[in-house]
């Protein structure tokens, strides 16, 4: 009888503990952290999502369900050209998954689902809105959000000042050609333990995502990005590779270049170009890597070959965005003369004349913690 009872209970705890490893092994799988960026065709977009673990024999390929009907009904999906990536220890950095959508509709209001081809791994629906047809009128008006230098610490005002913001314009407006643009120290991983730096890119993520997964958001690199600065962590976190793997930016899929520290895509009126103020530019504040990133050219050769090839006629505006700034008001980067000192020297030797001469129209940039106007 004692006996009976006895494997009766084990039996009951290796059941309970079963359960708990499914489980575990589902969240593992599990897609999170999804987000969507533009690319250089107007009636395309890359959704990007992320897990812990990943298996292709057992999964497949990562898959993107979309329709437009809320039930998905006559739905589509999307598999092929789809990119697996993963670097260091994937049991800690995990696995990202970038998946491109051609052929949309233009200002259609599509739902969507992550996961894979062969597991009901799935995410909960979201929804997007596609880009206007850029030969219509419509196209002639785009809304930006624009910030940098956001982190988990102080930022849960801001985050849901900018959901907001977005919920309702979606709700209200009519021209849908919103996006959001972070122009780098985009986690702040790195001010923490290095053995936090996955969990806090984790934890910003999924902060973010009652807005990620609903318009583009667009990033640029900044110095938080470099890797952990705390031990202890690990060397393969070094050299950009969380905002690398992470993101995906339309230079991803060029194979002249095949990272995101700079890129450039057009979206109505204005042609964007995002720069690397922390790489590849004579005294570059991360000189070890400045080879890593230049592959056939480097950073600046590419600039000014974008610059000159840009269309003023098809798109007459054109901005460029970085991190550091080259001109600010503050102490440490002008004097109170107004002579431009520090960090911005360097920024100014490399990219002014360039801005200059092709008639840049603004320049975004954070990185300078201090308000002024």
């Amino acid at each position: 009888m004692s006996l009976q009872g006895w494997t009766l209970s084990n039996n009951i705890i290796f059941f309970l503990l079963l359960l708990v490893s499914t489980t575990f092994v589902y969240c593992d799988f599990q897609p999170r952290e999804l987000h969507l960026a533009f690319t250089n065709n107007p009636n395309e977009l890359v959704v990007s999502f992320h897990t812990s673990n990943y298996s292709e024999q057992l999964l497949g390929k990562p898959l993107i369900t979309f329709s437009t009907s809320e039930n998905l009904a006559n739905y589509e999906t999307a598999s092929i050209g789809s990119v697996v990536t993963s670097y260091g220890d994937s049991s800690k950095t995990g696995f990202d998954f970038h998946v491109l959508l051609t052929n949309l509709k233009f200002a259609t209001k599509y739902y969507y689902k992550c996961g894979f081809e062969k597991a009901e791994f799935l995410s909960e629906t979201f929804f997007f809105y596609t880009r206007t047809d850029p030969m219509s009128d419509e196209s002639k008006e785009t809304t930006i959000v624009i910030y940098g230098d956001q982190g988990t610490t102080n930022s849960k005002y801001v985050i849901a000042q900018t959901q907001g913001f977005v919920s309702n314009f979606l709700q209200k407006s009519k021209n849908k050609n919103l996006f959001i643009y972070h122009l780098g120290d985009i986690g702040y991983a790195d001010d923490f333990a290095g053995a936090m730096y996955q969990p806090i890119w984790t934890k910003y993520m999924q902060m973010m995502n009652r807005i990620m997964p609903y318009v583009p958001y667009m990033v640029c690199v900044g110095n938080h990005e470099n890797g952990p600065q705390n031990k202890p962590y690990d060397e393969f976190e070094a050299g950009f590779q969380a905002y690398n793997h992470r993101f995906f930016m339309p230079s991803r899929n060029d194979s002249s270049i095949g990272h995101n520290m700079w890129y450039t895509f057009k979206q109505g009126l204005i042609t964007f170009i995002a720069t690397d103020t922390e790489t590849n530019f004579p005294q570059s504040f991360f000189p070890q890597y400045d080879n890593l990133f230049s592959g056939n050219k480097n950073q600046l050769i590419w600039l000014e070959e974008t610059l000159k090839n840009v269309d003023r006629k098809e798109t007459p505006f054109l901005i460029i965005v970085g991190h550091r700034p080259i001109y600010s008001s503050d102490y440490a980067f002008s004097d109170i003369p107004g002579n431009i000192i520090g960090e911005s020297l360097r920024l100014q030797a490399a990219f002014e004349d360039l801005l200059y001469k092709y008639h840049v129209d603004i320049a975004f940039y954070g990185h300078v913690h201090s308000y002024g106007k």
